[in-house]
C-alpha cells in the first residue's frame, strides 16, 4: 500500500464519518437555518456588491456549504429510517422550477416529523443517547 493510497482510504473515511448516523428533528432545523441564513447572507453581499456577475461567485463560496447541506438531510432521513439517497432525488428535482414546491414541502416534513423511535438500519436512537 502506498502513500496515496493511504490517504485516500483515510479522507473516504472522513467524508464517509459526515453520512453516517442519525440526525433528530431539533439540531436538524437549527443547524439547517443557521445554514441556510449563512447561504443567503452570503449571495446577498456578493450580488449587492459584484450584482448578478458576482453569481458564479457565490455559487463556488457556497458550494461546501451545499454539502454540508446535504449532509444534514441525509442524517435526518436515517432518522427516518429512509436511505439517504433520497436526498439526491431531492436535488434533482429541485432543478425544476414547478417541482421545487414539492420539494420543500417534502424538506418541510423533515422538519417536522418524529424519527424512528429506538434503533434502525442506520443506527441508534439520538434522542435515546441524549438522556
Amino acid at each position: 500500500m502506498n502513500f496515496s493510497e493511504i490517504n485516500s482510504d483515510k479522507i473516504k473515511k472522513e467524508i464517509k464519518k459526515y453520512f453516517e448516523g442519525r440526525l433528530n428533528r431539533k439540531p436538524y432545523v437549527i443547524k439547517s437555518l443557521v445554514l441556510w441564513v449563512v447561504i443567503a447572507t452570503i449571495y446577498m453581499v456578493i450580488t449587492a456588491y459584484k450584482g448578478l456577475d458576482g453569481m458564479a461567485l457565490a455559487n463556488l463560496l457556497t458550494l461546501p456549504l451545499l454539502i454540508v447541506a446535504v449532509s444534514l438531510t441525509v442524517r435526518r432521513l436515517h432518522d427516518l429510517n429512509f436511505s439517504g439517497w433520497w436526498a439526491l432525488l431531492l436535488i434533482v428535482f429541485s432543478a425544476s422550477p414547478v417541482i421545487q414546491y414539492v420539494v420543500f414541502g417534502m424538506l418541510g416534513v423533515l422538519f417536522v416529523m418524529k424519527g424512528t423511535i429506538g434503533n434502525n438500519l442506520y443506527g441508534k436512537d439520538p434522542l435515546e443517547s441524549e438522556e
